[in-house]
């Protein structure tokens, strides 16, 4: 994919995190598609102190964060590499600091804002660089993470807003902004198709977290209803936390699985929950869908946006709705097995080589806009 002339990449990251995070992994991802083309220079640069940059709280403590993140992440590159949980493409420069990043302005160079917390310090960059182009890619509307008036301001800014979900260009349009859609995409060859649902164990999987949005208060809640209404159901979870005090000793939890573990998981459900409140672009779901689990959701846009017609949707916090949907799934295991099928189908369709090309020819965009001045 060598091209005939090269761009200098800056993503900028609001920190380092040395477990596994589904927006990072696709900035990875991206990153890593970047690297093969040889004209290309490469940088991922990460620290919290983006925050106190955008006017958010400055607080000691997101400091000493930072200042534990920079150790962790020398630490981490010395045993395995700057990101310890993926792989990323050497030709790649990681810089993991507690200050704010040093950027050359050089023809072809591109930010790319990864957060709310990373827009402001893009912004004001193109606007002292004339020649820079400045991407802004979102992956959520971020009101949990800073006022939503200040989140709908970092829209409104002359970046070129690239959104990963359809409910994230509904935003953009009610915002009176431009956005281009690249979404996102998962491997089938790293999640291969599992048995037939009926070869399967009666089992539910879902994943678990320390962020109130997944709400693993309320899948804690499903699986006790669950298990009263069908005790020979079997229940996993998996998350990069410990297990939660809130789930019942009859599930069997799994912190930081292995690739293959995860996998295996995945193969072994007959149903797959998500009942977060809110997602950009779910990629567990869509990792169970492809591995062939029947998928139960609520009914929100992360999930919408590649299963609208192969899961059963409930309304965000619906309980009762979620138990149901998913006793529907077990008790029509024929039926179940054609939505997972059809989601299986729709999810192998855009491979990971089509989304990270989109992405990239996004990036080109952005270059002519600024030419175009």
């Amino acid at each position: 994919m060598a091209s005939k002339y090269g761009k200098i990449i800056h993503f900028l990251l609001p920190g380092y995190t040395d477990v596994p995070f589904g927006g990072y992994k696709i900035v990875y991802e991206y990153a890593n598609y970047l690297a093969q083309d040889p004209q290309n220079k490469v940088f991922i640069h990460q620290t919290k102190a983006f925050f106190g940059a955008a006017g958010l709280p400055k607080k000691k403590w997101i400091l000493l964060r930072s200042f534990k993140a920079v150790l962790k992440s020398v630490r981490a590159t010395r045993a395995k590499g700057p990101i310890p949980w993926f792989v990323l493409d050497d030709k790649i420069v990681v810089k993991n600091r507690v200050r704010l990043p040093q950027i050359s302005s050089e023809p072809n160079t591109v930010l790319i804002a990864t957060s709310v917390q990373t827009a402001p310090f893009v912004d004001r960059f193109i606007r002292d660089n004339p020649r820079a182009a400045g991407v802004y890619f979102l992956q959520s509307f971020e009101d949990w993470a800073a006022p939503k008036a200040f989140v709908e301001a970092t829209w409104k800014m002359p970046l070129h807003r690239v959104v990963i979900a359809p409910w994230l260009q509904q935003i953009g349009n009610r915002l009176g902004v431009t956005t281009h859609l690249v979404p996102n995409a998962v491997d089938p060859k790293r999640f291969p198709r599992g048995p037939e649902l009926a070869s399967r164990p009666k089992l539910v999987a879902g994943l678990v977290s320390t962020l109130p949005l997944k709400r693993t208060d309320l899948l804690a809640e499903v699986f006790r209803e669950l298990k009263q209404a069908d005790p020979d159901i079997q229940f996993v979870t998996f998350g990069t936390c410990p297990r939660p005090d809130v789930l019942p000793d009859f599930v069997e939890h799994f912190e930081s699985p292995s690739a293959d573990k995860l996998v295996s998981i995945y193969q072994s459900a007959q149903v797959y929950m998500c009942v977060s409140d809110l997602e950009g672009w779910a990629l567990p779901p869509a990792e169970a869908l492809l591995s062939g689990a029947a998928l139960v959701s609520t009914d929100i846009g992360g999930v919408r946006a590649y299963a609208s017609e192969s899961a059963l949707f409930s309304p965000p916090g619906d309980k009762s709705s979620l138990v149901k949907n998913v006793l529907e799934i077990l008790n029509n295991i024929g039926q179940a097995q054609v939505l997972a099928n059809r989601g299986y189908d729709l999810l192998v369709e855009n491979s990971p080589e089509t989304a990270a090309r989109r992405f990239a020819n996004q990036l080109d965009a952005a270059l002519r806009e600024r030419v175009n001045l």
